[in-house]
């Protein structure tokens, strides 16, 4: 992920430090979660209706 850019590090000694390298990619990680949710949420109604 740090060579495509979405991570940035940071070494000091023996540890490498990582973090998102934008406020965009923080934004689009979250709009991903939220599609990612929603997409589960409408897979436990399908899973739901087919038990009944």
């Amino acid at each position: 992920m740090v060579s495509s850019g979405i991570l940035k590090v940071r070494r000091n000694s023996r540890s490498n430090y990582y973090s998102l390298s934008s406020a965009k990619v923080a934004k689009a990680c979250a709009i991903m979660r939220e599609v990612l949710i929603d997409k589960l949420k409408k897979q436990q109604q399908m899973h739901r209706l087919l038990l009944n």
